[in-house]
């Protein structure tokens, strides 16, 4: 019976929040003038007669010219030119050859200082960590991440000592420009 009463007790919470919300940030307000104005464009000038002169007809015999001939040897295999668009994320790292690295998320935080407090902790721990912003269905969100190391077989190492020092389970990633 409490259960329900606290959860019908959030909900009536959630319902005068949003709409104070609403409230405060003006979700309803309807604007009587535009709030961009747009200038005219300029008529465009009139077109004067524009004169040219007569172009007299290319020579059609032309003399032949001697062109040395080289042998070109190449090892380069030939291949198609893809739209960095049509290629996904790591297909892209790999086509340029980029070195993979890994990295251990450790935890996510509501508060940002709660995760700069983690942060510290693990840099006083020899810990190599730092914090990420990241938008989420809750809200904005502060991920602690550990690493980047090279092989995935160290980031698992990374987790075992961890879990032993830290008293945290964390959670192995490939490490990519997002991560930063």
């Amino acid at each position: 019976m409490q259960i329900k009463q606290r959860l019908v007790g959030a909900l009536v919470l959630l319902a005068v929040a949003a709409i104070l919300l609403s409230l405060v940030f003006g979700a309803g307000k309807q604007y009587k003038q535009p709030l961009v104005s747009v200038a005219k464009a300029p008529k465009p000038p009139q077109e004067a007669a524009i004169k040219l002169p007569k172009m007299q007809p290319m020579p059609t015999a032309v003399a032949p010219v001697k062109v040395a001939k080289r042998t070109i040897e190449t090892t380069a295999t030939k291949t198609k030119p893809v739209g960095i668009r049509a290629i996904g994320r790591a297909q892209q790292q790999a086509a340029l050859a980029l070195p993979q690295a890994w990295i251990v998320q450790l935890a996510s935080f509501g508060f940002k200082s709660n995760a700069l407090k983690l942060q510290r902790r693990l840099a006083r721990q020899g810990f190599k960590a730092y914090v990420q912003a990241v938008a989420s269905k809750q809200g904005k969100l502060y991920r602690v991440y550990v690493g980047p190391v090279t092989k995935e077989r160290q980031a698992k190492r990374l987790v075992a000592r961890l879990a032993h020092d830290v008293r945290l389970k964390g959670l192995v990633l490939k490490f990519n420009q997002r991560n930063l």
